[in-house]
């Protein structure tokens, strides 16, 4: 059995812009993607797609200075949404009977 990642289109914009933003070697604040987003959002909508994202295993929260949040890929986020080959697909790790 595998499990594929099926983004919105405003998942997926997310998710490059945290992935970008890490192969820049940085996390991506709160603000700066609110900010980077192609469309308007509110702060709750955007809230709403992180804590989404979040659940899934593909993002984390960091929060520094401030209680500034930040946010991170996971490797899960690298293995679904940039395959080294093929479909994103990531094989379910359980035991097979």
């Amino acid at each position: 059995m595998s499990k594929r990642f099926a983004a919105t289109a405003k998942q997926r914009e997310i998710m490059d812009l945290v992935l970008g933003s890490a192969d820049a070697g940085r996390d991506l604040s709160f603000v700066d993607l609110h900010a980077d987003l192609s469309y308007e959002a509110t702060p709750q909508a955007l809230q709403y797609s992180i804590r989404y994202l979040e659940q899934h295993g593909l993002l984390v929260r960091k929060y520094g200075a401030g209680r500034r949040l930040s946010l991170a890929p996971t490797l899960l986020a690298y293995q679904l949404i940039r395959p080294t080959a093929g479909e994103p697909v990531l094989e379910d790790p359980s035991p097979r009977s």
